[in-house]
């Protein structure tokens, strides 16, 4: 999939659609081809988009001009109806794969456009001097006010420059070089794979001793009880066409803040005798790179079936040789699949008009759990208590596209009494009540449709249900000192979706640096070397809830206690609403927060290059080297610009001729001359 320009950029005249005239002027009737289609709301559809394609000679690009501060009143996805279909729980099954039994999405206009090939550039361009400027050009130029018929030359015209290096398929573009990238002994990459990081924390700290790895340097981590783990996870990222506006503000966002606000509450409990006495635990999981096949949940089960998770080893070197014993303190204890006893996933949690249920969804596969009345019957409870309307979604409809899907799918191979249960928490039942799902206007617009202070309110409901019923679920004593903060809440959605560089954030963020102005974007393309701002903030405010204050310990101290310990994250934050002047009046936060690689586990490095295990995601993003992606120039008529060509010619062969004819009579001179002598 892609949208991809030629080396250099693709040109074409300016044509703005209002009507569907101008659709068959570019298409049928139009005199100068190429076209760049301008396209508003109304024509910006994957059926106009497909026309385009198959007239590859009429039109060259698109521009989505796009002012308007309001959503559209229609739904507009491109995400596929059914998102992620070839793969998770369902991919294989011959009832409920390609969304058979059941379709997310709404139909859309744009359904389905985030995975076409498109082989021209499409831009979006929403702000309105840049509009005004396009518009006055075309005005100009290139239409007839009177009849709306084109102009005659000099016309309008726009360069779009999107040159993609990406190659055919993955594992074509990665093992692909040039001729000259060999020549130069170069690494030559056209593009790279999608692999940001996935958040995991214990809420109570856990650690153990190493065991050793026969005849190696290397100890593995104690693993922690089986069915002894309770989860709260949700996604990290979302995506849309237009890689630099990825709002994810239900998609994403509310969930996380729902996450957060339940591990700040939860995070003053974990001193409660029941707590301490447990041998049971909570953990939080934000997964990277979901929209693409899964691929954070993917690598995170296939850590925990290999034994790896979070980490596969350490290193130690011993005192002398006949030492057995690593020299080293406990370190963090993995966990696997088996540890796990529930999975709660949250996903899209905002507040819509006459849409204020949180559904519960268990799927056809956990019909047979003996854990499933319980724990339904206890967040039922927790929800009446909160006063948070419920629904408990029939056991036939299959699980919605959620990163609980690949741990229930590998779960299946254990004994029936030993696998997880997987649920998700939603604000749907079965068709996602957001109709911007993954697109552009998945804004703050979108999730304050009842405004934002009854958006607050009910997700300080919902994460108060949802900490209350982890509480009980993971230590089995009723909860009664669990309270979410509304202010929490209420901060969070304004920091993401407004303003980074908001008090909270600078809070928990590193001391002595200042946050990004504007709200976090929820896809980092992985071909950009800035900072994964969503996943680092999201990080340091999982620690600054979870953790533990470390008294009288300066940065150094801070980061060498970070550097030294594998049992613990140390971090040196601010731990004020302002940013830190003196890097070193912060503090220093305590956790278990893990930020692990969301590496596709698809890719096997061989003597021949990288091969693909097709049984794995696969997703790579191209690398560009886009400098100028939109130019306005104005084209002169054919006659003329031969005429300036040949003009040239004539120029360029006269100037030849009268330089070699002085250059010749300059020659002469010189031979016939004879050198003055002095006398």
């Amino acid at each position: 999939m892609g949208c991809t320009s030629k080396l250099g950029g693709n040109l074409g005249i300016v044509w703005i659609v209002k009507q569907q005239r101008d659709l068959d002027h570019i298409l049928k009737t139009g005199p100068t081809p190429p076209y760049i289609a301008v396209l508003n709301r109304e024509f910006y559809s994957r059926k106009n988009l497909l026309e385009f394609k198959e007239n590859p000679h009429r039109v060259s690009g698109v521009l989505f001009f796009d002012t308007d501060n309001s959503n559209p009143q229609v739904p507009f996805s491109p995400e596929d109806r059914c998102p992620n279909r070839y793969s998770g729980l369902y991919a294989n099954d011959t009832q409920y794969k390609d969304c058979n039994q059941n379709i997310w999405q709404r139909e859309s206009p744009i359904s389905g456009l985030l995975y076409d090939d498109i082989p021209f550039p499409i831009f979006l361009i929403n702000k309105k001097e840049s509009v005004d400027t396009i518009e006055a050009c075309f005005n100009d130029h290139n239409v007839i006010a009177t009849d709306g018929s084109q102009n005659t030359y000099p016309l309008c015209g726009i360069q779009l420059d999107s040159f993609m290096m990406a190659a055919y398929d993955s594992e074509t573009c990665i093992n692909s070089h040039s001729f000259v990238d060999e020549l130069l002994q170069r690494n030559g990459r056209r593009c790279d794979t999608v692999d940001n990081q996935n958040l995991f924390a214990y809420l109570k700290f856990t650690s153990g001793p190493l065991q050793p790895m026969n005849n190696t340097n290397y100890m593995r981590p104690d693993v922690v009880e089986p069915q002894s783990i309770v989860m709260l996870i949700t996604k990290l990222s979302s995506v849309s066409m237009f890689t630099e506006l990825s709002p994810g503000a239900d998609s994403t966002i509310t969930s996380i803040v729902t996450l957060l606000a339940v591990a700040n509450a939860l995070g003053k409990a974990r001193s409660n005798p029941e707590v301490v006495k447990s041998k049971r635990n909570l953990a939080f999981a934000i997964l990277d790179s979901e929209p693409f096949d899964h691929t954070g949940s993917t690598r995170m089960v296939r850590d925990m079936l290999d034994n790896q998770f979070p980490y596969p080893y350490f290193m130690y070197q011993p005192n002398n040789d006949t030492d057995t014993k690593p020299n080293v303190p406990d370190a963090i204890q993995n966990m696997n699949l088996s540890s796990i006893d529930l999975v709660i996933n949250l996903d899209q949690l905002a507040l819509y008009p006459g849409a204020d249920t949180i559904h519960l969804h268990s799927g056809p596969q956990a019909a047979n759990s003996p854990k499933l009345e319980s724990t339904i019957e206890i967040i039922k409870r927790q929800a009446l208590k909160e006063g948070v309307k419920f629904e408990q979604e029939d056991a036939k409809l299959p699980l919605p596209p959620t990163p609980v899907h690949e741990f229930i799918k590998q779960s299946g191979a254990l004994p029936l009494d030993q696998r997880l249960l997987g649920l998700v928490l939603s604000n749907y039942g079965k068709e996602f009540n957001n109709m911007y799902y993954h697109s552009v206007y998945d804004n703050v617009n979108n999730i304050y449709q009842s405004s934002k202070e009854n958006l607050t309110n009910h997700l300080t409901r919902v994460a108060n249900m949802i900490a209350k019923s982890l509480y009980e679920l993971t230590f089995k004593t009723e909860a009664l000192n669990i309270e979410v903060e509304r202010n929490v809440v209420d901060q969070l959605l304004d920091c993401y979706l407004k303003n980074a560089s908001c008090p909270l954030f600078t809070e928990a963020w590193e001391a002595g640096h200042q946050l990004p102005e504007g709200p976090i974007q929820t896809y980092k393309d992985p071909t950009k070397k800035s900072d994964d701002m969503n996943g680092l903030i999201t990080a340091h405010l999982l620690s600054y809830s979870i953790g533990d204050r470390v008294e009288s310990s300066d940065r150094d101290n801070c980061n060498k206690k970070n550097k030294n310990s594998l049992g613990y994250t140390f971090q040196y934050v601010n731990g004020d609403g302002k940013s830190m002047e003196d890097k070193n009046k912060g503090v220093c936060i305590k956790s278990q927060v893990k930020m692990l690689s969301s590496f596709s586990p698809a890719y096997i490095l061989g003597d021949d290059g990288v091969a693909i295990d097709p049984k794995y995601p696969a997703w790579t993003v191209s690398l560009n080297d886009i400098r100028n992606p939109v130019r306005l120039y104005l084209k002169p008529s054919p006659i003329y610009e031969w005429g300036i060509f040949f003009t040239g010619i004539i120029v360029t062969v006269a100037a030849f001729v009268v330089v070699s004819h002085i250059s010749k009579s300059i020659s002469a001179t010189k031979f016939d001359s004879e050198p003055c002598s002095s006398t």
